[in-house]
């Protein structure tokens, strides 16, 4: 159990290092008493001046998993500050469930580049429990209960839209990372058990894979045009702006 913010590792005090050499901006790692979702340790903050992550502890984690999480979130910073990926701002005030489909959206695009940057510096791409919930969720699916995904909301919409995230998750999993042979098995697997369960849903989820096969995830560019694809196809476009902190 880590309960204060311990003294980092060689490994995260140098990736730290790097991401103030690459954005110039100072970085702020600080304990919060919520992140604003439930269940969530850690987040990054988008801000103008520094890079924050912010963490609610206690942490029940490895220590390898707390570090792993807060390169996650100082790497958003490195693709907004330095990278010129888009963030997004509401046009309205929107409504929960539009709020969690775009938030499932614009997490599934850029955890992409964002994972695998951490994996380049020595980081596990994925959280401790990533593997257990999706073998989790392989056992759900061949059930073909969606129980499990009712703490997303009770409105079919988001259910279906987080599903379709969790699906494309995997798969890019698969095609962007190096894993381990055991990680392979299991997402394959996952996604084997979803396509035959859920099988309309599956249709709507490799749309949305497609629409990585006909952009790059790892440029500024590619990175928009899947997202601006994903809430099009959510109906969701109209909702949003997209801004840049460093030119493209």
């Amino acid at each position: 159990m880590i309960a204060s913010i311990p003294a980092f590792s060689d490994k995260l005090n140098a990736y730290i290092d790097l991401i103030k050499s690459e954005t110039s901006m100072p970085i702020e790692i600080v304990q919060v008493a919520t992140v604003g979702l439930g269940g969530m340790s850690f987040a990054y903050a988008h801000d103008d001046s520094r890079i924050p992550v912010h963490i609610v502890l206690p942490y029940g984690g490895s220590a390898d998993s707390f570090e792993q999480s807060i390169a996650h979130e100082l790497t958003h910073g490195l693709m907004e500050h330095a990278r010129a990926y888009c963030y997004l701002r509401f046009v309205r005030k929107v409504e929960p469930i539009e709020q969690i489909s775009i938030n499932l959206a614009s997490t599934l695009v850029e955890d992409i580049p964002v994972n695998r940057t951490i994996q380049q510096n020595g980081f596990s791409p994925y959280s401790d429990g990533y593997l257990t919930m999706v073998e989790k969720e392989t056992i759900a699916a061949l059930k073909r209960d969606t129980a499990m995904y009712h703490n997303v909301g009770n409105d079919p919409k988001v259910i279906r839209r987080f599903l379709t995230y969790r699906y494309a998750l995997g798969k890019t999993y698969l095609q962007y990372f190096d894993l381990e042979e055991e990680a392979i098995r299991i997402l394959q697997e996952f996604l084997l058990a979803f396509e035959n369960a859920y099988q309309k849903i599956a249709f709507g989820a490799k749309e949305v894979c497609r629409y990585f096969e006909e952009s790059d995830p790892f440029s500024s560019e590619g990175h928009r045009r899947i997202l601006e694809n994903i809430l099009r196809l959510w109906k969701l476009c109209d909702l949003v702006t997209y801004h840049y902190r460093k030119e493209r």
